[in-house]
C-alpha cells in the first residue's frame, strides 16, 4: 500500500567543487559534503521511501557555472548534474530558491565555508588546496551573488515551478510558491537591511531583549500581487484535506529561537510588526502579510493550512492564530497536536540537507515527511562545532529544535 505522505526537502546546494573539497579533506568525519549528503537522501528516497513523493523547496544547487575562473563556460553546469543525482525520483516537484537564481561560484575568502564545517582558520590553511580564493574582477565578484549585467537565464535547465502552481497530491491540496532571488542587492532590498541592522543596535528594542548576533540575513525577493492573485484563485480548486504551500524563504523567523514566546503580528503592517519582534530575519521580503490576511477571510477562512519553507537552514515551528494573527514558536510535537485545527496555521522551516547552521550548539542536516497527522522530521546528521564561543553561545538550541543564527551566504 503507497504511503499517504510527503517527502520534502530543500537546501541541497549540490555543487561539483563539493566533491573537490571532500578530496581536500579527505577522512575527516565531521565535514558535511553536500553532494554525498544528496546522494545519501536519494538512495532512502528510492529505497525506504519509494512510491512517495518528493518536494524540493528550493537551493538545488549552489551557483550554475562549475568553472570559478572561466564564468562564460555555458558547458559545466551544476544544475545538470544536480538532475542526474535524482533521477531516480519518481514523483518530483521543485520550486527554486535564492541560490538556484546564482550563476558563477563565489569567492571563498568572502563567504567562508562554515557551513560545511570547515572554520575560517582550516580554509585558510587549505586555501591553496582548495582553490576559489583568487581575486577576480569586482564585477565578477558581484556577480557571484547578484544578477547584474547577465545575460544568461539564472534558472536555465530548471525543471520546477517558477510561477505559482496547484497540484492536488494524495490527500493534499498543495500550491507552490516561487519567493525568487536574493533581495539585499536590489535597491529596496538594501535599504531594508540597512534599516534592520539599525533596528537591532537599538537598547531596549524588542528584538533585543535577549543577547544576539548580529548578522544581515539575506532575504529573498518574496511574492508580488500576481503571486497572491493565483493563490487567491487556487481556494476555488481545493478539495477536501489539508492545503500545504510550499515555498523557499518563510514569512517569519527569528534570529535566535524563542519558544513559547508570543509574537502579535499586523497583516496591514506587516514588515514593521516582523521588524519589531525580531522575527524578519533571512525572510520572503515581499507579500507574506497580504498572505495571511487573505487567510483570514473568504474562501480560505475555514481551511486548515500549513506553510512549509526551508532557506534558514534550521527546523523550526510556529503556530499563528488565524483571527489574531499572534504566533508563537513551539515544539514539533506542539504543533503536531494543533496539525488539523484550522484556527492555526502552521508555518514550518525544514532541516537543510546540504548546509547546517553557524551558531554554537547542535546542528541537524535531513528533511522531512508530511502525514495526515502532522509533520516527521527526519534527522540524517548532526554537527557539533568544537570552537563555540561566548558569542555564539548566546543563541542555544531551543528545547531540541535547533537553533542558529544565519550568515550572509544563505
Amino acid at each position: 500500500m503507497r504511503d499517504p505522505g510527503i517527502i520534502v526537502f530543500g537546501d541541497a546546494h549540490y555543487a561539483r567543487f563539493w566533491d573537490h573539497v571532500g578530496d581536500v579533506f579527505h577522512g575527516r568525519r565531521d565535514l558535511l559534503n553536500p553532494n554525498a549528503e544528496l546522494r545519501r537522501f536519494a538512495g532512502l528516497a528510492a529505497g525506504r521511501h519509494a512510491g512517495m513523493p518528493a518536494v524540493n523547496l528550493g537551493d538545488s544547487v549552489d551557483y550554475y557555472f562549475c568553472n570559478y575562473n572561466n564564468v562564460n563556460n555555458n558547458q559545466e553546469n551544476n544544475r545538470e548534474d544536480f538532475y542526474n543525482e535524482i533521477i531516480q525520483l519518481s514523483e518530483y516537484y521543485e520550486i527554486p530558491g535564492n541560490h538556484d537564481y546564482r550563476l558563477y561560484p563565489y569567492n571563498l575568502r568572502f563567504w567562508g565555508l562554515d557551513h560545511i564545517n570547515v572554520s575560517r582558520e582550516e580554509r585558510r590553511r587549505f586555501a591553496r588546496r582548495l582553490g576559489h580564493h583568487g581575486l577576480r574582477s569586482p564585477l565578477t565578484e558581484l556577480r557571484a551573488v547578484a544578477r547584474i549585467g547577465a545575460k544568461a537565464d539564472p534558472l536555465r535547465g530548471f525543471r520546477g515551478f517558477r510561477q505559482p502552481a496547484f497540484r492536488r497530491i494524495g490527500a493534499f491540496n498543495c500550491i507552490f510558491l516561487n519567493t525568487k532571488s536574493d533581495a539585499m542587492l536590489t535597491a529596496k532590498g538594501f535599504a531594508r537591511a540597512a534599516v534592520r541592522l539599525l533596528h537591532d543596535t537599538k537598547a531596549g528594542s524588542p528584538a533585543n531583549a535577549e543577547p544576539r548576533i548580529r548578522r544581515i540575513g539575506v532575504d529573498s525577493e518574496g511574492l508580488n500581487e500576481s503571486d497572491l492573485g493565483s493563490i487567491a484563485g487556487y481556494a476555488r480548486e481545493c478539495g477536501d484535506g489539508p492545503v500545504i504551500l510550499f515555498m523557499h524563504a518563510p514569512l517569519l523567523n527569528p534570529v535566535c529561537s524563542a519558544i513559547g514566546k508570543s509574537i502579535p503580528l499586523d497583516a496591514g503592517k506587516f514588515r514593521r510588526s516582523r521588524l519589531v519582534q525580531g522575527v524578519g530575519h533571512c525572510v520572503a521580503a515581499s507579500g507574506a502579510g497580504g498572505l495571511l490576511r487573505d487567510f483570514q477571510s473568504g474562501n480560505w477562512r475555514e481551511r486548515n493550512i500549513a506553510v512549509i519553507a526551508a532557506h534558514v537552514h534550521d527546523a523550526r515551528y510556529f503556530l499563528i492564530d488565524r483571527e489574531t494573527l499572534v504566533a508563537r514558536q513551539v515544539p514539533l510535537r506542539e504543533l503536531n497536536g494543533e496539525w488539523n485545527n484550522h484556527r492555526f496555521i502552521k508555518h514550518l522551516t525544514i532541516l537543510p540537507l546540504g548546509a547546517i547552521g553557524t551558531a554554537g550548539g547542535e546542528r541537524k542536516t535531513g528533511y522531512g515527511r508530511i502525514t495526515p497527522v502532522g509533520f516527521e522530521e527526519m534527522v540524517l546528521r548532526r554537527f557539533r562545532d568544537p570552537a563555540v564561543n561566548s558569542a555564539r553561545a548566546a543563541c542555544p538550541p531551543a528545547g531540541g529544535e535547533g537553533g542558529h543564527a544565519a550568515k550572509p551566504g544563505r
